[in-house]
């Protein structure tokens, strides 16, 4: 079985400085978005 990371909460300043930089830098679709609170979506992202 290969170890996998399924979630990931990352506390914020400034939620819109961050969505801006998550969904249009790194080109992560946003799946939900509500006040205060900002849920992207990484597919099968993989990090190093």
């Amino acid at each position: 079985m290969e170890p996998r990371l399924n979630i990931i909460t990352l506390g914020v300043r400034n939620l819109r400085r961050a969505t801006v930089f998550y969904r249009d830098g790194l080109a992560l679709p946003l799946s939900s978005a509500s006040v205060g609170d900002l849920k992207l979506d990484a597919g099968q992202l993989r990090m190093s």
